[in-house]
């Protein structure tokens, strides 16, 4: 029962190495996933050379699987075994299970960090506006490939320092052929959270939504904490709503 990785080297071959899980500290924080299958395959069952379709984790938990690699070699999984399969390009590898019974395997994809919703964003328009009134608007617009997403903010400033200051926000948000239909709601904004870069506490209300990723601030998407004040990161900002509909 051990851990290993495979993975296709600089020749575009398919290789397998023991990992330490002492000396690989991402495999011990915690992984991102999507998917969890589980498979069984019949004694002498083969498949052929085949790359891995995506970045996964198997583990064995009955019967042995037999890999073979281009350069004649082969290694034999058994149960407990863990591997990182990673060789997605090239040839590839072959698939046999031994033994008289049948291999029964779990198959965990991992999350494609290309596919995050940072990494494929193609344009990005914000616009601020503040009225002598001291009336706040903003407007963010994305979009990646065919979707858009756009938000926008309006609240109105108190004369006075803001900080520690509770701003009724109304807010929106809308996502055509993602979101089945537009969030809208209103709340309390933290005063800091417009007031500088260090983030801020959003109102008490229903649900703590973060926007944005300014500075060094959260991620953009729901930080979904009913019934709480968030925290916001730096240059972030929190809404507390009291509904979204």
């Amino acid at each position: 029962m051990a851990t290993f990785r495979m993975y296709t080297d600089a020749d575009g071959k398919s290789r397998w190495e023991e990992i330490d899980l002492a000396a690989t500290p991402d495999w011990t924080r915690g992984l991102d996933v999507t998917t969890v299958r589980f498979a069984s395959r019949a004694p002498g069952e083969l498949q052929d050379w085949h790359p891995a379709p995506q970045r996964q984790f198997v583990f064995i938990i009955s019967g042995q699987l037999q890999i073979g690699f281009e350069d004649g070699s082969t290694k034999v999984f058994g149960p407990g075994d863990a591997r990182l399969v990673e060789d997605t390009t090239g040839k590839g590898h072959t698939t046999i299970a031994l033994g008289s019974e049948p291999c029964l395997t779990a198959t965990i994809v991992l999350k494609d960090p290309r596919n995050r919703v940072e990494n494929r964003i193609e344009k990005l328009n914000i616009e601020a506006l503040i009225s002598p009134s001291r009336k706040v608007e903003i407007t963010a617009d994305a979009g990646t490939g065919n979707q858009t997403f756009r938000i926008e903010l309006k609240t109105t400033v108190p004369t006075g320092p803001v900080d520690n200051m509770t701003l009724p926000v109304e807010f929106k948000a809308e996502a055509p052929g993602t979101l089945p239909q537009a969030l809208s709601g209103n709340g309390g904004a933290g005063g800091q959270s417009l007031g500088n870069n260090t983030g801020g506490k959003g109102g008490a209300g229903g649900n703590a939504v973060l926007i944005g990723d300014g500075g060094n601030g959260g991620k953009g998407g729901f930080a979904n904490t009913p019934g709480a004040n968030g925290t916001g990161g730096a240059g972030g900002l929190l809404l507390g709503l009291d509904g979204l509909t």
